[in-house]
């Protein structure tokens, strides 16, 4: 029997606001397909309501300051770093927690073309920094929600370069909330570097000849330690040209995050769907090779709940208990 011809015999009733992304994207999908399962498994009156957002800090400010119950953030790190204090974050927000983290493996890069990588000499972060190239780089809005724009700076400000430095070389900054602007800039020519993410999107730039600039490991440890990233390498294959692992930021995750002020029953139902509805959202991605796919998947109960980078909510960690997935 299906869940829609049970809807109305429970009386659980919610009323739940969500947060996803820019509207036709992956993180607001996410929502409407957790919002779908709570619908026909609550009481006929429950609403429910889906904000579009930015997915990154802004969805985790929705959630600390009451705005929405329930967002999805990527990379996972942003709600680390809220709820430790770290980074954009003077102070802990302990009441936050987390229902499940989607597969979704990505990195954070800097590719430069070959072209600039030979006009300029720079074939490495601190050559970079010392030889202060007029550079056109194409990368995210640095304005403090922006995850990539805000990663980038700390990541330049780790090797003594700050953000307005490249101005000053006779360089610039070619920012945009999404990667598509950014990966066409540097495809055409019109960027000469492209420090972003999505690598899923990163074959659509054909036979583009770039360079993958690694990062440090102590500069990554200095990262780990002051905000929280994790390090990652892009492994050979995954990309044109890649036949030694590349150590970057990662950048991983869509996050579910809520409050811990949620009721319990509410965030016992959402892993449930979560976990017994996983096939309706993974659905939508499997008709795309894994390389291509935002989704890693299969989605695995285990990983999505011992993956979590801050603690589950008390009802979401009950139910997964309860199931042996914990």
């Amino acid at each position: 029997m299906s869940t829609e011809l049970n809807w109305g015999k429970s009386d659980l009733e919610v009323y739940l606001r969500f947060m996803g992304g820019w509207g036709m994207d992956n993180l607001t999908s996410a929502c409407g397909w957790i919002a779908t399962g709570m619908r026909w498994r609550t009481a006929k009156n429950s609403t429910f309501v889906i904000y579009t957002g930015r997915g990154m800090l802004d969805n985790v400010n929705a959630v600390l300051d009451g705005t929405v119950d329930i967002a999805i953030t990527t990379p996972g790190v942003n709600a680390l770093m809220a709820f430790k204090g770290l980074g954009p974050y003077p102070e802990t927000h302990p009441q936050l927690r987390s229902l499940a983290a989607l597969p979704h493996r990505d990195r954070l890069l800097l590719a430069i073309s070959t072209g600039a990588s030979e006009r300029y000499g720079v074939r490495s972060l601190p050559e970079l920094v010392a030889k202060r190239p007029p550079l056109r780089i194409a990368t995210g809005i640095n304005d403090g929600i922006n995850m990539i724009g805000y990663t980038v700076e700390k990541i330049l400000n780790a090797h003594s370069m700050m953000w307005e430095d490249l101005e000053q070389w006779g360089g610039q900054w070619l920012c945009s909330e999404t990667p598509f602007p950014a990966l066409e800039r540097f495809a055409s020519g019109e960027a000469d570097a492209l420090f972003f993410e999505a690598i899923t999107l990163w074959p659509k730039l054909g036979q583009k000849s770039y360079r993958l600039f690694p990062i440090h490991r102590l500069i990554l440890e200095g990262l780990y330690h002051h905000y929280g990233f994790e390090r990652a390498n892009v492994e050979p294959g995954e990309l044109p040209g890649v036949t030694q692992p590349i150590p970057c930021v990662d950048f991983s995750q869509w996050l579910i995050v809520t409050r811990e002020d949620v009721p319990e029953e509410v965030a016992y139902l959402a892993a449930s769907i979560i976990v017994e509805d996983r096939q309706a959202f993974e659905s939508r991605y499997t008709s795309l090779p894994l390389n291509q796919s935002a989704l890693h998947y299969p989605m695995q109960p285990e990983e999505m709940c011992r993956s979590v980078p801050i603690p589950l909510h008390a009802g979401a960690e009950r139910y997964y208990r309860e199931h042996g997935y914990l």
